[in-house]
């Protein structure tokens, strides 16, 4: 069964539960993420907005994660998308799915009741969220999370060129993403010039067959090296990790990113 299927089933499975989960009236804390569309095809796409919290229909609040999920009938954002801004109270009417096993904290959206709802609680955390959270690191030096990837940003410098430092940290713990730029960093030369050679010889085909310019000679391996320049990298926590470089208009500025791991090296380049 292809992906495309067993997404589908999964969405058929979603909303035969949603259809019988408890109707109520809620007030919802946006997250930090904005909204997102799905297309479904022929069917109606799907509007989804990320909360991080919310008040039930008891006057409870919940500091948990609810999917607000909403068919929508075009594929634009609007009307909702725009006027939706992270950390946004929201009043909700909605079809509420809390912990089921496959479908945790989720709601299908009956409507927006109130774009601009007051809620003491949620404010107060909304405000609390939106201050900076910084990891100053012996390292790297002071590293800022970004709410909405869930992950700290930084400026460093790799092999002798300023470039921006990504570690990724689900629960704001970034220590083993940052062990993993460690390990990297120790050896920075070697991994610099394999995630450059490896981006040569997979791209380089592409890059003379599809990319050149009328009058432009053909890309040579050392050509193609010398005109990567850094730009990032991002570190997991799984030992995995991204190579970002500039592609020196090698293909009308796409970037060029080469995904490594510490286990077994250059894995894959893409533009």
């Amino acid at each position: 069964m292809d992906h495309f299927k067993r997404r589908q089933e999964r969405q058929n499975r979603l909303r035969a539960e949603l259809d019988v989960a408890p109707k109520m009236q809620l007030t919802v804390l946006v997250g930090a993420a904005p909204p997102s569309l799905f297309r479904n095809g022929d069917k109606p796409n799907t509007l989804s907005i990320g909360a991080i919290a919310f008040r039930d229909d008891k006057h409870t609040v919940h500091i948990q994660e609810l999917r607000l999920r909403m068919d929508v009938g075009n594929d634009s954002l609007q009307p909702w998308g725009q006027k939706i801004k992270p950390y946004q109270v929201l009043g909700v009417t909605a079809h509420v799915l809390l912990g089921h096993d496959e479908f945790p904290g989720t709601a299908q959206l009956l409507s927006i009741d109130d774009y601009d709802s007051k809620d003491d609680d949620l404010a107060r955390l909304a405000e609390e969220l939106q201050r900076p959270v910084k990891l100053d690191d012996p390292q790297f030096g002071t590293l800022i999370l970004n709410r909405e990837f869930m992950w700290f940003e930084g400026n460093v410098t790799w092999a002798g060129s300023a470039a921006r430092l990504i570690v990724e940290a689900p629960d704001e713990d970034a220590g083993d993403a940052l062990t993993v730029a460690r390990q990297v960093w120790s050896a920075m030369i070697q991994w610099d010039k394999r995630s450059r050679e490896f981006a040569a010889t997979e791209l380089i085909e592409t890059r003379n067959q599809n990319w050149l310019e009328p009058g432009e000679s053909p890309e040579t391996h050392l050509s193609f090296i010398e005109k990567l320049t850094i730009e990032g990298l991002l570190f997991r926590a799984d030992g995995e990790f991204e190579v970002e470089f500039d592609d020196g208009g090698m293909f009308s500025d796409h970037g060029v990113t080469v995904a490594c791991s510490l286990a077994d090296g250059p894995m894959d380049a893409s533009l």
